[in-house]
């Protein structure tokens, strides 16, 4: 059997004797406690809805101590505070049985959920459950590559209740969080690039692919604004295909200049890339996506237009994401 599975039975194992054990932490307000499995490896979740709580920071110290010398106790030094689908949020690790483990406790109206899975090589911060299940992860930092090996005494003086900078609230949105609007459709954040929800989304009855991906943006658009159907296909393959979407297309360095409204197209990375122009002017186009930073910078992202002898050339979205040409409606 693979070593990496018997790991995360036996952490799987640890964590459904530790749950809510009264003598690490209260279980008297906790209304419902259920344990899932994730992915291939199914790594264990423990999911836990709590009542009659004041604020985070005072549910963790009450429920847990932070004396090393016991079995199972949380690490002050691993809090932050979060925002996580508009909701207070703070993370934290704790020890359990020779262990680590990571949890997440959100507000959730009068509730808190805490979620719940073991911290390691195979799971790093619980982002291979967190990821999945929310759409969620945390800035790799010292903490990231614990171990079990490691006893948590090296970790120094505790630093309660770290924020993280600004910049990382712009660049991990949760999954489902607004970022923009374009003509009435809305786009949605997608957690983060490589997330995928295995959710479909779906437009007046139409189909309009998996949330919150690129394509199902321009889908959703282009049924919305144009009553097209042309889902169908990676991004990587929007531009080469328009022709079996009833779509026009120009290619960039050609003398069609973008309009708004028009698909821009990128067969760059493993599935290429595609987003809907929103602004055209002399020397640039604003384009509006999902799943490219999955922030409020997605709503109105500036790529740079050189004007040339009658043609128009439209820089890439990145070095790696050149862009192809656009499309629009036959």
């Amino acid at each position: 059997m693979d070593t990496r599975r018997v790991s995360i039975m036996v952490v799987m194992a640890a964590i459904s004797m530790f749950c809510f054990n009264p003598g690490y932490a209260s279980n008297k307000n906790v209304l419902h406690t259920h344990t899932t499995t994730i992915g291939e490896d199914q790594v264990p979740c423990t999911i836990s809805i709590i009542t009659g709580y004041t604020d985070l920071i005072s549910w963790v110290k009450n429920n847990y101590t932070d004396n090393d010398s016991m079995p199972v106790y949380y690490l002050p030094e691993t809090i932050y505070t979060v925002e996580l689908a508009g909701n207070s949020a703070m993370t934290f690790k704790t020890w359990e049985y020779n262990n680590y483990v990571q949890n997440i406790l959100v507000e959730r109206g009068k509730h808190l959920v805490l979620y719940t899975t073991p911290h390691g090589e195979y799971n790093p911060d619980g982002s291979e459950v967190f990821g999945k299940m929310l759409g969620f992860t945390l800035p790799v930092s010292r903490f990231t590559f614990l171990r079990e090996d490691e006893h948590p005494s090296i970790l120094g003086e505790a630093t309660e209740l770290t924020e993280f900078p600004p910049d990382f609230y712009e660049s991990a949105s949760s999954f489902g969080t607004y970022v923009g609007s374009y003509k009435g459709v809305n786009a949605y954040s997608n957690g983060y690039t490589s997330y995928f929800s295995n959710k479909l989304n779906s437009y007046s009855g139409y189909n309009t692919g998996y949330k919150w991906q690129c394509c199902e943006y321009v889908t959703r658009f282009f049924k919305a604004i144009f009553n097209r159907e042309i889902r169908g296909g990676n991004a990587n393959t929007y531009y080469s295909n328009a022709s079996a979407k009833n779509l026009k297309r120009a290619p960039n360095g050609g003398t069609d200049k973008p309009q708004t409204g028009n698909i821009l197209c990128s067969a760059g990375g493993s599935y290429g890339h595609v987003a809907i122009v929103r602004e055209v002017g002399s020397n640039y186009i604003k384009v509006i996506q999902q799943n490219w930073d999955n922030s409020s910078s997605d709503n109105s992202k500036t790529l740079s237009m050189k004007v040339s002898n009658g043609k128009y050339t439209v820089s890439g979205f990145s070095s790696s994401y050149p862009v192809q040409g656009w499309l629009w409606p036959k």
